[in-house]
């Protein structure tokens, strides 16, 4: 669509919200005052085409008062290129293969869940869920035991009361402490077991026990074999060792020829 407007021949595309100026550019106007020019141009065109948009048809049926006129744009003329192509669909998991095979429908819990105690619709977890309301309904009864005040709610810890009523655990505290503590290779422990880092230990000072030291002791299946360091010669710390020991060769077969 082509709109004459005083100077300026404006082709709207209005499908892709464009307006496109063919006319000559003014060079005096331009290099007087270029920002002001282009300003200029920029105002009028955004004009015409916002003009040409409010013109067509409203096609709302102003159920909701919130949205204003509503138009039909026309197709878009000119087609942008994409940077990038259209990404790919990604392949369905096995669970959603599955899910789909039994016609199984991924449902959402609920926020919000029953209370029996109150009779109410409350949050399922955070502030004011079921499980805080217990918490603070919890404690309004207390044994009266020997040592506390007249008034027996008060000085009361809450984690130590919880504590107190849970069941002992002192059987797995003292496996704990005994599995911490560092022993001799050899020694085995409280529980009747040896670790096995030192059992490994225990049996390479074993192996080196012999007259050997060990360089023909056979090794017990699913062992290690320790590779053998390689011993490093004095001229790989000596600067010019390799220069130095290759002339000391020469030296000698030349003395020998001699």
């Amino acid at each position: 669509m082509t709109e004459l407007k005083q100077q300026h021949t404006f082709e709207l595309d209005v499908g892709n919200l464009l307006v496109t100026d063919r006319s000559d550019v003014d060079i005096e106007k331009f290099k007087s005052d270029s920002w002001k020019y282009i300003g200029e141009i920029a105002k009028e065109a955004s004009k015409t085409l916002i003009d040409n948009i409010y013109a067509r048809e409203d096609v709302s049926d102003h159920s909701d008062p919130s949205l204003g006129k509503v138009v039909i744009l026309d197709e878009p003329e000119m087609k942008f290129p994409r940077e990038k192509p259209l990404p790919a669909s990604k392949e369905p998991t096995k669970w959603e293969l599955f899910a789909k095979r039994k016609g199984i429908k991924k449902t959402k819990k609920s926020g919000k869940v029953w209370n029996q105690e109150t009779h109410s619709w409350v949050p399922r977890f955070g502030m004011g869920s079921a499980k805080q309301i217990k918490k603070k309904t919890e404690g309004w009864i207390v044994e009266d035991k020997v040592g506390l005040s007249d008034n027996p709610f008060e000085g009361i810890d809450k984690k130590k009361l919880k504590e107190e009523t849970k069941p002992s655990r002192s059987g797995k505290k003292i496996k704990k402490s005994l599995s911490k503590i560092k022993l001799t290779p050899g020694t085995i422990g409280k529980d009747g077991y040896m670790n096995k880092k030192d059992a490994q230990k225990l049996l390479k000072i074993a192996q080196r026990s012999s007259a050997s030291m060990g360089n023909f002791s056979k090794n017990l299946t699913g062992e290690k074999i320790v590779a053998k360091k390689r011993k490093l010669k004095q001229s790989d710390f000596v600067k010019g060792g390799d220069k130095a020991k290759n002339m000391r060769v020469l030296d000698r077969l030349t003395k020998k020829k001699n």
